[in-house]
């Protein structure tokens, strides 16, 4: 069976993430430093960033010092523009830099809202920009020796990644766009005035993980925040941490510093590294003369000098399911929540202390909000929908709670990117109300505001005229009103709003505005409680829910009386009043400069398609050169590698192309690949094209996808140099299939990430051997996960009419008079390795697995930085056991045939503590197998396997 898997097809190599929408045409804007791109939807937001874009890229380079400019300030890359493309196909503002497969920037120009760390970009567009462009410089940032490499290799060559753990990657960049280093006023930051200035180092709100941390007595590492820690909301430690210790270099030791560390990172001494090694000094302590370890506490305590302490809390701790919540509503009797866990809305019975949450439907975490009807009967939610296109769009949904109904209302607004700065300006609309209440009883309505940094709350009348609460309250981040339903009583009469608010060095805390008797009355919470108070809600007048931080991102419900005595004792009132909009506006000023002259291009498809990585292969066989690249719409990538067999002395190549279009994907492969073989070498020359269309399904983690390929394959045996362009091929097959699946398959948010959900699938193929064979095959697939007890089971069948088509434990081949013949056809199952030397095939094959992990090592805070010499230290995050059962059944010689195995398989999940590397996870898996039939598997009873990977 030597020859099974002899036609190995080169895959189908999916595009990258597509970043703008169907296949249209982009706008091109060029200044000196950018060439800027941007779909029609757009052109407002390009035409303002090539307003500013040199002037921050000249500041930067003028801070930074690129040591690798030769040019001008404005280009600094060996003359080439720096390409930025401003998407439309993202929800939620985002942006990144990638030196992959080139150096570009892409911007996602969204709104940012109020409950995420962005809420204080008045600006989204120049926030994001200011951030993304930093990495640009600080990661380009060589020496001479470099830059001559990554002339060659293309801009993935880059020293500081390699050196610069992720908290000073992006810490730096928060630390800029938090008004910091070149001039302090890149991102927009005022001198005077009322205006508060942008940027996460400014906000106490996104600054509580940080300040939570340090609550719970916990002092976390430079690696355990630069990729270490990997529970749910650590993705933000590096951000958060990275800029407060960018502040505290520039507080110690000057801006420069800053500076310097990039200049040092640039040289790309791996030996010495950021941290240093058992046997070497290394940048952190060349710069600041100050060993590591010892400078890190001193970071820590100066965090903790800007800390205050929460109070112990006595508030009640509701019996919700899950560790991870999201939205959340209710009334005096019901709580309704979404347990980001399982993935779903439930419900529970606050009048029953024995009851048990009840799950209503299943939903993600695009699940912004939820609220009770005015008449209690249906569940609000703003929520998302996907158009024809695929694209993510803002909608409003009901779930009829008696009919257990979700139904589709109604696409619901959203601000634009840039109004925070717009709603300052005089004579302009009204501000979007976000958290938008309306009380029945008096017809105003009630929300929060954008105006410029911070959130306001504000109400709107039935008239239209949109009115400011004046108040100390900084980083508003929710509210929620009560009011009772007496059409009796006077208009400003019982209504209760409550917020959550965060002070500098705080955690987040309630405060509550009340209307009664006497006016207005607005009380905050003294201190924090423990774990901080956000999203509260108001459960009936005198009970607010909230949620509180426990550690490692895991959260709780808890309930907080706020009667009169509570409000006496924990609560201090403050001066409140609401004053009109106009009002609010005239004491913050700001001005917008107007954007410069842009030279405008025609339109493009695939812009900067040919920018390309190119990585150097090598293995026992060949060596060669592999280039890759898509363009910046990242709708179409493509992948060429060029090479040489030297064991066979002969050329190997190969190319790749993927095609995206919404939720439609095309392939084009081809491969000229050589195998040694007794007597010489075998060419196998293959293509393929393929094609797939996936749909995702409220909520998101459910998707059904369609998929159909067509593929060629030709084996010449004999084969020799002077017959490469004149193939003689021993045989050939051309055969396609079409699949379909179903799935809602999705992972855990704790640690070890456990699958959960269930995938099926159905596929057909047929294959043709031209004077030799032909057949078709019928395969279907199911794999169910459990969370809890964490197991897999996962079960496969395919069948062939005809004798032609045999299945193997290694694949599937044709037996034709007495010789076999590969398949060029991947087979719808895994390898069976511990039977891979069965003498024999089957036209009908069924296999199944059952695993189950029933332990997980946490070894990194036990563990921590293995150090070595001259080298970068290494550590282990995680060990997983897994055990199992594997079986498969096939026809063998006219009877079935059951060859089974038990196995266990260890998944060590390592990372090497040098840079951006500390962000993967090395995974190394271990697996021995006991085959309990050792005469179908050659007598052999025990085999071995590993495998290796990295992942991001």
């Amino acid at each position: 069976m030597a020859a099974l898997g002899f036609l190995a097809f080169v895959p189908l190599t999916p595009a990258d993430c597509q970043a703008v929408s169907s296949l249209t045409k982009v706008q091109h804007l060029r200044t000196e430093a950018f060439d800027i791109y941007f779909p029609d939807s757009l052109a407002g937001y390009g035409l303002r960033l090539a307003g500013f874009a040199d002037d921050v890229l000249a500041d930067l380079e003028s801070f930074f010092g690129n040591p690798a400019s030769s040019f001008p300030s404005i280009r600094p890359y060996g003359g080439k523009r720096i390409p930025v493309l401003l998407s439309d196909v993202e929800y939620s503002l985002n942006g990144y830099f990638t030196p992959y497969s080139s150096n570009r920037i892409v911007i996602y120009p969204k709104a940012a809202g109020l409950s995420g760390q962005l809420a204080s970009f008045e600006d989204e567009l120049r926030s994001v920009f200011i951030h993304e462009l930093t990495h640009i410089v600080t990661l380009n940032m060589r020496t001479p020796l470099w830059s001559t490499l990554a002339s060659l290799a293309g801009d993935a060559v880059s020293p500081a990644s390699w050196v610069m753990p992720n908290a000073l990657v992006e810490g730096t960049a928060v630390w800029i766009e938090s008004g910091r280093g070149p001039g302090g006023n890149l991102a927009g930051a005022t001198d005077g005035g009322s205006l508060a200035a942008a940027g996460r180092l400014s906000d106490p709100a996104a600054l509580e993980p940080v300040f939570l941390d340090l609550s719970q007595g916990r002092r976390r590492g430079l690696w355990d925040i630069s990729g270490m820690a990997d529970h749910p909301g650590a993705g933000s430690l590096p951000y958060l941490y990275g800029g407060l210790f960018a502040r505290f270099m520039e507080d110690r030791y000057g801006s420069e510093s800053v500076a310097e560390l990039w200049r040092g990172a640039a040289k790309g001494n791996v030996f010495a590294g950021f941290y240093g090694t058992a046997t070497t000094r290394g940048l952190l302590e060349r710069v600041t003369g100050q060993q590591p370890a010892t400078l890190w506490e001193a970071f820590l305590d100066w965090v903790e000098a800007l800390a205050v302490n929460p109070r112990a809390t006595s508030d009640s701790v509701l019996d919700a399911t899950g560790a991870r919540f999201g939205s959340f509503c209710a009334d005096k009797d019901r709580l309704f929540y979404l347990d980001q866990e399982a993935r779903a809305v439930f419900s529970l019975d606050l009048t029953d202390k024995t009851s048990r949450p009840v799950r209503l439907f299943p939903a993600d975490g695009y699940l912004e909000e939820m609220r009770l009807s005015e008449d209690g009967f249906s569940l609000e939610l703003s929520w998302i929908r996907k158009d024809q296109h695929g694209k993510i769009l803002p909608a409003a949904w009901t779930w009829d709670i008696a009919r257990r109904k979700l139904i589709y209302v109604g696409d619901r607004p959203i601000e634009e990117a840039g109004a925070a700065i717009t709603n300052l300006q005089h004579g302009s609309p009204s501000p979007f109300l976000y958290a938008r209440h309306h009380d029945p009883n008096s017809g105003w309505d009630y929300g929060l505001v954008r105006l410029g940094a911070r959130a306001y709350l504000a109400r709107v009348s039935p008239g239209g005229e949109m009115e400011i609460l004046g108040s100390p309250l900084a980083s508003i981040r929710s509210m929620s009103l009560w009011s009772q339903y007496s059409v009796a009583r006077k208009e400003t009469e019982d209504i209760r709003i409550v917020m959550s608010t965060a002070l500098p060095g705080s955690l987040s805390r309630i405060a509550i505005l009340d209307a009664g008797t006497g006016g207005w009355h607005l009380y905050v919470q003294k201190d924090a409680p423990e774990g901080g108070a956000s999203s509260p809600i108001l459960s009936g007048k005198t009970h607010i829910i909230y949620r509180a931080g426990l550690a490692d991102g895991r959260q709780e419900l808890r309930v907080a009386d706020a009667d009169e005595n509570r409000l006496a004792s924990d609560y201090e009132a403050i001066d409140a009043m609401w004053k009109p909009l106009e009002t609010a506006r005239r004491e913050l000023l700001t001005e917008e400069k107007k954007p410069d002259a842009a030279e405008k291009f025609k339109s493009v498809f695939f812009p900067r398609l040919l920018s390309s990585s190119r990585f150097p292969y090598a293995d026992n066989e060949s060596i060669g050169l592999t280039f890759q690249g898509h363009d910046l719409t990242e709708r179409l990538a493509w992948k060429a590698a060029m090479g040489w067999d030297f064991r066979a002395a002969l050329p190997e190549a190969s190319l790749a192309l993927g095609l995206s279009i919404d939720e439609q994907y095309f392939a084009l492969a081809f491969a000229d690949a050589v195998q040694s073989v007794s007597g010489g070498a075998a060419r196998i020359l293959s293509a393929g094209l393929g094609h797939s269309w996936t749909r995702s399904l409220m909520p998101i983690s459910k998707r059904i996808w369609t998929g159909s390929t067509l593929r060629f394959a030709g084996l010449e045996t004999d084969y020799s140099i002077a017959d490469y362009f004149r193939p003689s091929f021993s045989y050939t097959s051309i055969g396609g299939g079409i699949d379909a699946g179903y799935s809602t398959m999705s992972l855990r948010p704790f640690a070890p990430f456990d699958r959960q959900g269930v995938s099926l699938s159905a596929s057909l193929d047929y294959e043709l051997l031209p004077g030799t064979a032909s057949a078709s095959s019928f395969s279907g697939a199911l794999s169910i996960a459990l969370p809890r007890p964490a197991s897999i089971l996962s079960l496969y069948g395919t069948f062939a009419p005809g004798e032609k088509l045999l299945f193997h434990p290694s694949g599937r081949y044709y037996s034709v008079a007495g010789q076999t013949y590969p398949s060029a056809i991947a087979a719808s199952y895994p390898a069976y390795k511990a039977y891979e030397d069965l003498d024999s095939g089957s036209p009908w094959y069924c296999f199944g697995e059952l695993a189950a992990r029933p332990v997980t090592f946490e070894l990194w805070n036990m563990l921590g930085p293995v150090p070595m010499p001259f080298l970068p230290s290494w550590t282990l995050r995680r060990i997983s056991l897994w055990t199992g059962l594997r079986a498969a059944l096939l026809d063998r010689g006219g009877s079935p045939a059951l060859p089974s195995s038990a196995f266990a398989r260890m998944e060590i999940d390592a990372a090497l503590l040098a840079g951006l590397a500390a962000e993967g996870h090395l995974g190394l898996n271990l697996e021995a197998s006991w085959a309990f039939a050792p005469e179908l598997a050659g007598g052999q009873r025990i085999s071995l396997d590993f495998g290796f990977g990295v992942s991001y």
